[in-house]
């Protein structure tokens, strides 16, 4: 079978509610990193935002640490049961793809590799476009109108990764392809673990 049944599909809407409280919870450990390395840079480095290499050594110090809280929230528990806490709320899960139907959730958990670059295409699709994004405009703009200018270009790239999932038949987002899986119904994550089971 080389696509998923109607019954097995993650209906769009449940999917973008379980990202949208994964966002929420994501940046709000996000948020407390962001103000720790922010203190922590404004006390040992003090850069001076008129040098380009400052700015940018200012902005990769903030971003890099709060990626670690992302990776232990999205990563983990997707890696060990298929879902995050967003997805388990939706009743939702990640299963392995192997072409659909009966043929999927062969593993009673997906590869902590697969989980990985799952994650990684839309946030770094997202990070790669802010730098640039921010670099590209540093010139032009005043700081405050960097960071806007680098945060929404950030944006726009993580949400184009996921919204590739709203073209596929089975809904499969460029990042699923990629990490060789598909978000399937509570139903179908049941099916999975039966057929795993069996």
């Amino acid at each position: 079978m080389s696509g998923l049944e109607a019954n097995e599909r993650c209906p769009v809407s449940r999917r973008a509610l379980a990202r949208v409280a994964d966002a929420m919870i994501m940046a709000a450990f996000q948020s407390v990193t962001w103000i720790v390395c922010g203190f922590a840079l404004a006390l040992i480095a003090r850069p001076e935002f008129d040098d380009l290499g400052a700015f940018v050594f200012a902005w990769m110090g903030l971003m890099m640490p709060a990626s670690v809280p992302a990776v232990c929230y999205e990563v983990v528990p997707t890696a060990r049961r298929g879902q995050t806490y967003g997805k388990r709320c939706m009743e939702i899960r990640v299963v392995p793809w192997n072409g659909g139907g009966d043929s999927f959730g062969s593993r009673p958990h997906l590869p902590g590799t697969a989980c990985m670059v799952r994650w990684a295409i839309p946030h770094g699709a997202g990070l790669l476009a802010a730098v640039v994004a921010g670099v590209a405009s540093f010139r032009g703009h005043t700081t405050g109108e960097s960071l806007g200018i680098s945060a929404g270009a950030g944006l726009a790239a993580w949400l184009l990764v996921y919204a590739s999932s709203l073209w596929d038949t089975n809904g499969r987002g460029w990042h699923d392809k990629a990490a060789g899986t598909v978000v399937v119904s509570g139903s179908a994550a049941e099916l999975a673990t039966d057929s795993q089971r069996a």
